[in-house]
């Protein structure tokens, strides 16, 4: 499968839940795929129209095509301050998740060492204890010559929906 295809693919998985960005750039950095989920939780009393609380929730997804060591390496050094920097933590905010996909067609060089640092990426953060909410960062490798979808242990559930085949 080649990269436009695949990228097809996934803005027709994402469309459904997700806006995408205007040009796809998110945190200055334009990217071939960028797209946002945003949800609200709302307290109620009596009627819908008398909100006394409410928690907004954030998702993110990023989509990049890599083509070498080096980009792997420079998106996820800069993953933790993309994430932080799009959170804006007060008493509504409940959560922000953004995931970076790494598109490659071929296979590169030190492909084991790359597989090794996406399987140990990880961050979450707590704004005041948790008080102020919480954000969240993954790093997901799709390898299109063999099929493969590699990610640490706790975005594991998100593999399935990255995976490059056509699903019925």
């Amino acid at each position: 499968m080649n990269f436009e295809t695949y990228k097809q693919l996934l803005m027709q998985r994402l469309e459904r839940y997700f806006d995408f960005l205007p040009d796809n750039i998110f945190s200055d950095f334009a990217f071939d795929i960028a797209a946002l989920y945003s949800k609200r939780d709302t307290q109620t009393v009596l009627f819908k129209e008398n909100v006394i609380d409410y928690y907004d929730s954030n998702e993110v997804c990023l989509v990049q095509k890599v083509s070498s060591q080096e980009e792997i390496l420079s998106g996820l050094s800069l993953l933790k301050k993309r994430t932080e920097s799009f959170v804006v933590p007060d008493r509504h905010h409940k959560s922000t998740i953004v995931t970076h996909v790494f598109v490659i067609e071929n296979n590169i060089d030190n492909i084991d060492e790359i597989i090794r640092k996406i399987k140990r990426y990880r961050h979450s953060h707590l704004f005041k204890l948790g008080f102020n909410g919480w954000a969240e960062s993954f790093a997901v490798l799709v390898n299109l010559e063999t099929g493969a979808v590699v990610s640490g242990w706790r975005a594991r559930y998100k593999r399935k929906f990255f995976k490059p085949e056509i699903q019925e």
